[in-house]
């Protein structure tokens, strides 16, 4: 256990976050004790995924609460639950906040006792029910749509993919990347939609491997190999495709004529925190609407503004209470046998 533990950590690295500048003033908040108590504890560690819209989170936060700083250290979904499941095995407390695409994970987190209570945070009963843990250990504090993205240098107007079901055609054969199931945590849930309630089912995989499919770790990764040219298509999130369009790649995306998956991003705090009090502020303002105004900023997933706008928006997202560690995990192997065959 050692060995594997000390294998995951070399592999990943902590990226310090520049402390935000401004004056320290006076906060009006009601939560002003929390405050007070988070700035006595200067920082914390935040587990996450490289979204490109987390620089502009944390500066907002940071200029919001001088004093508390934010040290993210990023990794794809999933090696960040093994990373965090490996350091309560060895007794190490690193983490206070975590944040991961795998959504099916964080129901057995609390369930082992490992995620600390948030209904009782100043913000928690803002938000709508569709976005919170019923059990109050964890919200969805973004949301993004899947899309079909392409490279506009290699496919020529009029031939871009509609439908996910079409990317096994002869005219894709050697010209798409999908992300490989066991690495970010956004693939699990993707080949749900894809499998189960799309209803293409393993065959379907096993004919986008016999196509030719180039399988990425990561959402970096997929989207580099998009935006570089060395394939043509891919399903990624908007908020990838956003960050490439801004870095001027020459991409184009859309949702899919099947229609649209809502990828679900949790985040909760650790309950054994080395900063607890400064999690909490994180998260409750999160939780609050200038930190939701943060995030809509970006223009990516569904505003949040009720219960109504996710039901009539008609995507498919998924319930990570319903689903167990051994069910996903029969999932995941029958998604790896069908893409890389065995």
């Amino acid at each position: 256990m050692r060995r594997i533990l000390a294998a995951a950590l070399a592999a990943l690295t902590l990226v310090p976050a520049a402390s935000a500048a401004g004056t320290r003033r006076k906060t009006s908040d009601p939560d002003a004790a929390l405050y007070a108590a988070a700035r006595r504890e200067g920082s914390l560690v935040w587990y996450a995924i490289p979204l490109p819209y987390n620089k502009t989170v944390i500066a907002q936060f940071e200029k919001r609460y001088p004093g508390v700083t934010v040290t993210p250290l990023y990794a794809g979904g999933t090696q960040l639950i093994q990373r965090f499941k490996l350091e309560k095995a060895a007794g190490k407390e690193i983490d206070d906040c975590l944040s991961s695409g795998l959504t099916e994970a964080y129901p057995e987190l609390r369930r082992q006792g490992w995620l600390a209570p948030l209904s009782g945070l100043p913000h928690w009963k803002q938000r709508p029910a569709w976005a919170k843990d019923p059990h109050g250990a964890y919200f969805y504090y973004a949301n993004f749509r899947v899309v079909l993205m392409w490279n506009t240098d290699l496919v020529k107007p009029g031939t871009e993919p509609k439908s996910v079901a079409e990317l096994i055609q002869p005219r894709w054969r050697g010209r798409v990347v999908m992300f490989d199931p066991t690495s970010a945590g956004v693939a699990v849930p993707l080949y749900r939609w894809v499998v189960q309630k799309l209803g293409l089912g393993f065959p379907w995989l096993k004919a986008l491997r016999a196509n030719g499919v180039l399988l990425a770790n990561d959402a970096a990764q997929l989207d580099e190999t998009v935006a570089s040219g060395r394939r043509a298509v891919t399903l990624t999130r908007d908020t990838e495709a956003f960050g490439a369009l801004q870095r001027g790649a020459p991409i184009a995306f859309r949702v899919p004529e099947e229609g649209s998956m809502l990828h679900l991003m949790p985040i909760a705090i650790n309950a054994r925190a080395p900063h607890p009090n400064a999690a909490r502020l994180f998260v409750d303002w999160l939780l609050s609407d200038e930190g939701r105004a943060a995030l809509a900023s970006q223009k990516v997933g569904l505003p949040e503004d009720g219960e109504a706008v996710f039901k009539r928006s008609k995507a498919w997202a998924l319930d990570a209470e319903t689903v167990s560690p051994t069910e996903t995990k029969s999932f995941v192997d029958s998604a790896v046998a069908a893409l890389k065959g065995g």
